[in-house]
């Protein structure tokens, strides 16, 4: 599947539902939502950034996910607690491990591709 690159300098792709999520290849994280409201309870997983910062995980229910016509289902679903406001929903290793992504930047594209397991 490929899918319309959205923003400048960073890859952002246009969920389904019309929120923005960025592919971050270098983050651990599956999907990672900043919904600080939907977190109870103490099993965080905290993750360091290279910048020296950390951001506390906690894993939710797999979800369903859609860019265009890529659908990827039981995707491993995070959310972040003490992140900066606006932090962007994120598409991390734990959800795009089965595919070769190969960006665009000139095209403003992003081809996802399955691989053999």
């Amino acid at each position: 599947a490929v899918v319309r690159w959205v923003g400048n300098d960073r890859p952002f792709v246009r969920l389904s539902d019309g929120r923005l999520a960025l592919i971050d290849t270098g983050s651990t994280l599956g999907f990672a939502l900043n919904e600080p409201g939907r977190v109870a309870g103490s099993n965080h997983t905290i993750t360091h950034d290279l910048g020296g910062g950390s951001v506390q995980s906690r894993r939710v229910a797999p979800q369903t996910v859609s860019i265009g016509a890529l659908v990827l289902n039981k995707v491993p679903t995070d959310v972040l607690t003490g992140v900066a406001p606006g932090t962007p929903i994120i598409l991390g290793r734990g959800a795009l491990f089965p595919f070769k992504i190969t960006f665009d930047p000139a095209s403003r594209l992003i081809a996802f591709e399955p691989t053999e397991e």
